[in-house]
């Protein structure tokens, strides 16, 4: 290993496409080795990019799985192996019918073994493993309690194929998959630790910012293997971390380079402000009072050398955040675009890209109240219907406070669906319904005109379930009309590319090529492009553009405009947090605000973080206009 931080062989990938085709080529060179190749196979989404990459060799025919026997890490117990919820769907759908496997040589554990069988299972399991003379490339994942198959903490490092209860947290991070947490099966059969070390490679994968904090407690904490099952992979002489960059950004080699002796290139003003951010976090000093020692000491010397001394650098880092906080959100238009607010004789046009129902109130909340109440016109295209996340129980109280007459037919409709099926197209309707009015309520409770809000009902969501369909020229073309009817000057958009629901990621593509179809517009030379992140996590303040601060009354009108989506509260989908959108909003717009007066920057009651693109210069250069990620994002 290059260094005492990191505890494992790692590997950061810019991107989850690119980690996943070194992924993908790792199995085939396994694969084209051997005669007999076993492979172990993890599901969940984070391997869904290698498996689409197999097949993709597979077709070109520079693969064949003929020869190949595969084992499943676990399986949910009580799940039939045809339910599309099981693993065994999961694998089928997402790889073997896809590629020439043998179904005979495709194991994967049953859900439905009796209960007094599963120790004879679990034990026949590990035997057909030694008789296929073991494996020798496994692939893993990572929960977000460090779990790995279903091994939870408590596991001991020789466990082997066995029954395991799942941890709360488990099932909450799969309840988006059994449409709430209450559905998510609570036990199943996973090969045990031992199985997993008893491979001759092992290769854990981990991608998007929800996974961050494991990554970095993964890669270099001190917890023991028991309380973190991932961290019994640092005893295998052959195991391998492929991440990619947002999964990697709490770590060192990201938060501070430096520290690794890694300078970045200090000529560039982000390089700086990031490192004297995080040198006055490691000191406990406002930037004002950072002095030579503390540069030194914390390995920043060859920043000084670059500069003329300490205060002038933070002299500069000071005016740079300062020119960052603003209460009038059209600053970084007119910063971008030039001109004032004073000397403009008409509104600003502002539009919301909200990805769901909810986005522009839990996201950029602040913004549209602020926009609102200083006379801009501001308008709300919602791209999906966010049907799919309103609860059959909250679904039947609507149907019978507003569908009197047919009510028995609509709720023999919710009650006769079998369990991992869609629903009536009825139903999806309905919801739909109820989630767009709430989303009128929340604008209206930001100022915003509920006539200006438009469910653009976008068609690749459409499906009624998790899994949703390739998106298509017609829902760019849908979202590039309702742009052109309103020729914004200022679009919103959700740069959360690693959302744990990846519907944020579709709408952004879907957005970029809108916009690229509408380069020639006249009005769009005249437009910027506003980003913020989502519920998850914020703009790092050395990424910043403009963080616009908030008032404790615009905080509670904020939260008010939230809580209007009675639908999601309790969320169906929480992710990784199981809190309430508002609690968990309004903590991260409080944290934003206490950076800045740590730092000694203002006194920001709380503040959200935005980054801003000229259109012009899109429509000019394309994606080398955008940030690296949205520059992939098309790419891919």
């Amino acid at each position: 290993m290059s260094n005492t931080i990191e505890k494992v062989h790692l590997e950061v990938f810019e991107t989850p496409q690119e980690m996943a085709t070194a992924t993908a080529q790792r199995i085939a060179e396994y694969i084209r080795s051997k005669t007999a190749p076993v492979l172990g196979l993890a599901t969940g989404s984070t391997p869904l990019g290698v498996y689409k990459e197999l097949i993709r060799l597979y077709k070109e025919k520079e693969l064949s799985f003929a020869n190949v026997t595969t084992f499943n890490l676990d399986e949910y117990l009580g799940l039939d192996p045809k339910d599309p919820r099981s693993y065994n769907a999961f694998m089928n759908r997402n790889l073997f019918d896809s590629v020439d496997i043998d179904p005979a040589n495709v194991n994967i554990p049953n859900g439905l073994t009796p209960a007094d069988r599963i120790d004879e299972f679990c034990r026949e399991y590990e035997k057909r493993i030694q008789a296929a003379g073991g494996i020798g490339f496994q692939l893993l994942g990572i929960g977000q309690n460090g779990h790995i198959g279903f091994n939870e903490s408590g596991s001991s490092i020789d466990s082997l194929t066995h029954r395991q209860e799942l941890h709360d947290q488990t099932r909450i991070s799969a309840a988006q998959d059994f449409f709430g947490k209450e559905h998510v099966p609570t036990h199943a059969i996973t090969m045990g630790v031992g199985s997993i070390l008893a491979a001759d490679e092992t290769v854990l994968l981990a991608q998007g910012e929800a996974k961050r904090c494991i990554v970095q407690r993964a890669v270099e904490g001190d917890e023991s293997g028991s309380d973190l099952p991932a961290n019994y992979l640092r005893t295998h002489s052959n195991a391998h971390f492929f991440v990619d960059s947002a999964a990697a950004s709490n770590l060192t080699r990201t938060v501070a380079p430096w520290v690794m002796g890694q300078n970045p290139n200090w000529q560039e003003l982000q390089q700086r402000s990031k490192a004297v951010i995080w040198l006055s976090d490691q000191v406990s000093k406002p930037i004002s009072q950072l002095e030579v020692s503390d540069y030194n000491r914390n390995k920043l010397g060859d920043l000084l050398n670059a500069r003329p001394d300490a205060r002038a650098l933070n002299a500069e880092s000071i005016r740079h955040l300062e020119s960052m906080l603003t209460d009038d959100p059209a600053k970084m238009y007119f910063d971008i675009m030039g001109g004032d607010r004073e000397s403009r004789e008409e509104p600003l046009r502002v539009m919301s890209m909200s990805p769901h129902p909810d986005d522009t109130e839990i996201s950029m909340g602040g913004a549209a109240l602020r926009h609102a109440a200083l006379g801009d016109s501001v308008s709300v295209g919602i791209q999906t219907s966010g049907n799919i996340a309103v609860s059959d129980e909250k679904a039947a109280a609507f149907i019978r406070q507003y569908y009197a007459g047919e009510e028995d037919e609509l709720l023999k409709l919710l009650t006769s669906k079998k369990d991992g099926n869609a629903d009536d197209r009825r139903i999806l309707a309905i919801k739909a319904e109820m989630r767009l009015d709430e989303c009128r309520d929340g604008c209206e409770e930001l100022g915003i005109d509920p006539k200006n809000v438009t469910a653009l009902n976008l068609a690749f969501y459409e499906t009624g379930k998790i899994e949703k369909d390739e998106f298509t020229n017609a829902d760019v073309q849908d979202v590039a009309k309702h742009l052109q009817e309103t020729k914004p000057h200022i679009i919103y958009a959700a740069n959360d590319l690693t959302d744990p629901h990846g519907t944020h990621r579709v709408c952004m593509n879907i957005l970029l090529k809108a916009l690229e179809f509408l380069k020639d517009e006249e009005w769009l030379q005249h437009s910027i492009l506003a980003l913020y992140r989502g519920a998850w996590q914020e703009y790092p303040l050395h990424e910043t553009h403009m963080t616009v601060s908030l008032t404790e009354e615009e905080v509670k009108q904020k939260q008010r405009a939230i809580l209007k989506h009675d639908t999601q509260k309790p969320a169906l989908f929480p992710g990784a947090d199981s809190r309430h959108f508002d609690e968990r909003v309004l903590e991260r717009n409080a944290g934003t605000a206490k950076q800045f007066k740590d730092l000694g920057i203002g006194e920001p009651n709380a503040a959200e973080s935005y980054v801003g693109i000229s259109l012009q210069d899109f429509a000019q250069r394309g994606a080398c206009a955008l940030p690296k990620d949205l520059q992939q994002l098309i790419a891919a």
